[in-house]
C-alpha cells in the first residue's frame, strides 16, 4: 500500500485509500488541504486521526512563484499563519482556513486552489499560451537551460516543445544588483546588435548564447545570465579574502616589481644575491645611487638591465658603464622551477631554471611564458629550451587582477598551452601561459601577456595618463574606435582610455603596452662594416630599409646609425656581422 510522510501531519504516515474505502466515506469526508469533498479521486488518509488529503493536494510544491506576487516566493503552510487560522485569499477574496501559500514579508496569502488551479500564462517570449504543470518534473528548461526537477509551464500546442520552469516564468523584468550601478532589464534572447561581439556573463564569464535569457544594462554592455542573477553580491568579502588580497600580488600595477616587493618576504642575508648580480654583470663592482638625480643629470629615462622597466628611485649601477638594476631585481631569486614540460630532462625536485644576463647587446629572445620578445635578463632551463623573462619568472602562481575582482586567479602552469582557450583581455586564443579563475564554475582566463599590462601609460596624442580599462564601461558610446589605427575596439575587450578627452586606444597600439614593451631601446652596438655605432630603435622611418639585405624596416625594430648617415641594419644582419667580427 502506498504511504506518504507529509509535513502537515508528521506524527503518522498517510496511506492511500483503496477504492472500496473511498466509496464508504465519500458522503462524510473532506480534504483538509483544500476543503473540498474527497469524492472518488485518489486520497491519502490517517485512520488514527480520521483525516483525508487528496493526492493532488499532497503533491503541491512547498514554495512557488506566482504572477500575482512576483517579487517574493510563496511558502506552503498547513493553515493561515494567524491566531484565528483563517485569512482572505488574495486571488478569490474568500475566507480560507486550509493549505495556504503565504509571503511573510508582505503578508500575502493565496488558497491552494487559486495558487495551483489550471493556470494559463501568455508569456512575452513565446507565441502560444502556456499551461501550468503543478507536479514537479525533471526537464531541460528553455529559459535557463538547466535540467532540474521543478513545477513548470508547458506550451499548450501539441507540436511545440516549449517548456520552462515556473520560477523562470515569474522572473521580474527589472532587477538591481549591488555590483552594478544601473538596474538590469530582462531579455529573452540576445539582440542582433550584441551577437557579433560574443558577450559573456559578468558573473560566471560563460558565453551567452543567442537564445539565452539574460539581464543586461544596454549603456554599459553589462550582461548577467538568468541563473547568475541571484548570485550574492561579489563586493562582500570575508576576512580570509581580505587577508589574501593583502598578501597576494594585485595587478595591474604601474610598477610591477614594487608590487612584488610589497608581497614577497625576503629571508636570509642579501649578500649572496648581491654577489650574484656582481658576477652577472661581468664581475664589475656596483654602487647604489638615487636614479632621480642621475636621470636629471643625463636628461633621459633610466631603464633596468634585468627587467627592462623604467627605474624611478634608488638602484644599483655598474661603476664602469651605464648599466642599472632595480633594488628588487638585485634581490630576486636566482633559480626556480618551471611549468610541467615532458621534454625537459632535468630530474624532478631540482631547480630547473637559472637567471642569466644577456649574451650580447643586440640579442633578443622570446619568453615562453608571455610570448613577448625581450633583451633583458632571462631564466634559462638546463634541461630544455624553455626561457622566461624576469617578470614572468617572478610572477607567482596566485594573483588578483582588477579585471576579475570577484575571485583569485591561479596559474594554469600548462606547457604547452591547450588550444581553443580565449583570453578575456584581448579576446584572442591564448598562445602563452595563462591564469584561470580559482573557482571551478568560473571560466575566466587571462594570458600572461595581458596580465602584465601596465596600469597607466602615456601617449603623445593625449596630455593625460591613459588608464587600462576593463568592461563593462559605464555610459559608453555605441562604439569605441582606436585613435591610432582607427579600427573599432571590441566593447568587451580591454582598452587604454582617457575619460577627460574621450579617447580610446588598443593596448597593441601603445608602445608601452605593445609586443615590444619588454625590449630596452636605445642600446648601442658596433659592427665592423660601419664606422659609427648603431642604436636600437622601435621602428625604422618611412621607406627605410636594411643597408645589407634591403629588407623594409618601416614599422619594424631596427638598428639605426647614431650619426647623420641614413644607415640601417635589421637584427639578423647585426647578429651576422657581430658574429663575423668575433671570429677574427
Amino acid at each position: 500500500m502506498e504511504e506518504l510522510k507529509h509535513f502537515s501531519h508528521e506524527q503518522h504516515l498517510l496511506k492511500i485509500l483503496e477504492k472500496a474505502e473511498t466509496d464508504e466515506i465519500v458522503q462524510k469526508s473532506i480534504c483538509y488541504g483544500c476543503g473540498a469533498p474527497v469524492l472518488s479521486e485518489p486520497t491519502y488518509s490517517c485512520k488514527e486521526c480520521s483525516i483525508f488529503l487528496h493526492r493532488r493536494c499532497a503533491e503541491v510544491p512547498k514554495d512557488i512563484s506566482h504572477a500575482m506576487h512576483p517579487q517574493h516566493r510563496l511558502t506552503l503552510l498547513e493553515k493561515p499563519p494567524n491566531k484565528e487560522g483563517i485569512c482572505d485569499c488574495k486571488g478569490c477574496g474568500q475566507s480560507w482556513g486550509h493549505f495556504t501559500y503565504h509571503c511573510n514579508t508582505c503578508n500575502f496569502n493565496l488558497d491552494v486552489s487559486c495558487a495551483t488551479e489550471d493556470r494559463k500564462l501568455k508569456h512575452p517570449p513565446h507565441a502560444h499560451t502556456l499551461k501550468f504543470v503543478p507536479k514537479p518534473v525533471k526537464f531541460e528548461c528553455h529559459a535557463c537551460w538547466e535540467r532540474k526537477k521543478d513545477v513548470s509551464y508547458l506550451c499548450t500546442s501539441s507540436r511545440c516543445p516549449y517548456w520552462i520552469h515556473e520560477k523562470c516564468a515569474s522572473s521580474p523584468t527589472i532587477k538591481k544588483r549591488k555590483d552594478h550601478d544601473h538596474p538590469l532589464s530582462l531579455a529573452y534572447y540576445l539582440s542582433d546588435d550584441y551577437i557579433a561581439y560574443e558577450f559573456s556573463c559578468d558573473v560566471c564569464d560563460k558565453m551567452i548564447k543567442p537564445n539565452d535569457w539574460n539581464y543586461y544594462c544596454g549603456p554599459c554592455r553589462h550582461f548577467v545570465r538568468l541563473t547568475c542573477i541571484e548570485t550574492r553580491d561579489q563586493r562582500r568579502r570575508t576576512v580570509l579574502e581580505r587577508w589574501l588580497r593583502r598578501n597576494t600580488i594585485m595587478l595591474p600595477r604601474d610598477n610591477y616589481f614594487k608590487e612584488v616587493g610589497r608581497v614577497r618576504k625576503w629571508e636570509g642575508p642579501l649578500g649572496p644575491r648581491r654577489r650574484f648580480i656582481m658576477r652577472a654583470i661581468c664581475g664589475h663592482p656596483v654602487v647604489r645611487l638615487d636614479v632621480r638625480e642621475h636621470a636629471t643629470a643625463r636628461g633621459k629615462e633610466i631603464t633596468c638591465e634585468a627587467c627592462t622597466e623604467p627605474i624611478v628611485s634608488t638602484c644599483y649601477k655598474r661603476v664602469t658603464s651605464n648599466h642599472f638594476l632595480h633594488d628588487i631585481c638585485v634581490m630576486q631569486q636566482t633559480a626556480l622551477y618551471h611549468p610541467p614540460n615532458p621534454s625537459c630532462n632535468v630530474p624532478s625536485g631540482k631547480p630547473k631554471v637559472e637567471l642569466t644576463s644577456p649574451a650580447s647587446t643586440y640579442g633578443f629572445f622570446k619568453c615562453d611564458a608571455c610570448n613577448l620578445d625581450s633583451n633583458g635578463y632571462s631564466f634559462n632551463c638546463k634541461g630544455c629550451s624553455l626561457r622566461l623573462d624576469v617578470k614572468c619568472g617572478n610572477l607567482p602562481k596566485k594573483v588578483y587582477h582588477g579585471s576579475h575582482r570577484r575571485h583569485r586567479l591561479i596559474s594554469a602552469r600548462e606547457y604547452p598551452v591547450p588550444n581553443q582557450t580565449r583570453c578575456k583581455g584581448c579576446g584572442d586564443f591564448v598562445t602563452c601561459l595563462y591564469f584561470k579563475c580559482s573557482r571551478d564554475y568560473c571560466s575566466f582566463v587571462l594570458g600572461y601577456d595581458c596580465a602584465l599590462l601596465p596600469k597607466r601609460v602615456k601617449h603623445r596624442w593625449d596630455k593625460h595618463p591613459l588608464v587600462l580599462s576593463f568592461p563593462p564601461f559605464f555610459e559608453q558610446p555605441d562604439k569605441f574606435y582606436c585613435e591610432v589605427c582607427e579600427e573599432e575596439i571590441h566593447p568587451r575587450h580591454w582598452q587604454y582610455r582617457c575619460s577627460e578627452c574621450d579617447q580610446s586606444f588598443h593596448p597593441r597600439c601603445i608602445p608601452q603596452a605593445s609586443s615590444s614593451r619588454n625590449i630596452k631601446f636605445g642600446i648601442t652596438t658596433d659592427v665592423g662594416a660601419h664606422p659609427h655605432a648603431l642604436k636600437l630603435v622601435p621602428e625604422g622611418e618611412y621607406r627605410s630599409a636594411c643597408s645589407s639585405c634591403k629588407a623594409s624596416l618601416y614599422g619594424r625594430r631596427a638598428f639605426k646609425c647614431t650619426a647623420t648617415c641614413k644607415f640601417y641594419l635589421c637584427h639578423d644582419c647585426v647578429a651576422e656581422r657581430s658574429a663575423d667580427t668575433s671570429t677574427h
